[in-house]
């Protein structure tokens, strides 16, 4: 089987896959780059890939110690996954195709095989990017902006005010609270700070969904993510949440990407 690796900002997730599609998915925080720990996860039950493809975006000196950790514990050389220009009727919306950060070109592969029409395609992490495919398959361009906990933690550092008034604990949980909190007002600096992250990041989504031109085109919203979940349920029935969509784009064919 081979051992799929999505290697983001703060956490790496993997999944197995085999002919019954992904199991024995799992995640882990990586901020202290212990990558052979996190593998120990991955393979339990003695578990030995024969190939292992990875998704990186934390950088390549997190690319370099995954790959050491992979040959370490697993026998064989990762490969990685970097983006391509076309695939499945999908085009790449960059100049330089390669620019596009491989877990959104993923994510939009995946996206893009289940749902094949206009697409919204939210991947809610550390950073929340929004990526716009057209009917015809034509990626329009994207957004990245923050993450709910990444907007808190600028407020705190920036201001001391707001710092001394938030509370000891900003950070990852931002989105967890009651759905129908969403239009609601904070009564006090911390949940004023949560609300008005939850209120940006569905202000942006619902912005990018109504587009000049296209009001009358019902795009698919699909929402992936550690923060996904808990966007999906805040932004309502509209939206699709698929938990392990850059795994799924990952566990294709190599013809949605080529390998770095």
């Amino acid at each position: 089987m081979k051992l799929l690796l999505d290697v983001g900002n703060t956490r790496l997730k993997w999944a197995w896959s085999s002919a019954e599609g992904l199991v024995r998915t799992g995640h882990a925080l990586h901020r202290g780059h212990d990558f052979a720990a996190v593998l120990n996860s991955a393979l339990q039950e003695g578990m030995r890939p024969d190939e292992v493809r990875v998704a990186n975006v934390a950088g390549p000196a997190a690319g370099a110690l995954i790959a050491e950790a992979v040959l370490a514990r697993c026998g064989v050389s990762a490969v990685f996954a970097r983006s391509r220009d076309a695939a499945y009727g999908l085009r790449n919306g960059y100049a330089d195709p390669g620019q596009l950060g491989v877990d959104r070109w993923l994510a939009m592969c995946a996206a893009w095989r289940k749902f094949p029409g206009p697409l919204c395609v939210v991947d809610a992490g550390t950073a929340v990017t929004v990526d716009i495919v057209g009917a015809d398959g034509r990626h329009s361009g994207g957004l990245i902006v923050p993450g709910a906990a990444l907007m808190a933690s600028a407020l705190r550092q920036q201001t001391g005010d707001l710092d001394r008034a938030a509370g000891p604990e900003p950070g990852q949980e931002m989105l967890a609270i009651p759905v129908e909190d969403r239009h609601t007002f904070g009564r006090d600096t911390a949940s004023g700070i949560r609300l008005g992250a939850v209120r940006a990041l569905t202000a942006l989504i619902a912005d990018c969904l109504v587009r000049p031109g296209t009001a009358d085109m019902e795009a698919k919203l699909i929402i992936s993510g550690g923060d996904g979940a808990r966007l999906a349920r805040l932004i309502g029935a509209r939206a699709v949440y698929l938990p392990d969509l850059v795994l799924d784009g990952l566990a294709t064919d190599p013809v949605c990407y080529a390998f770095a």
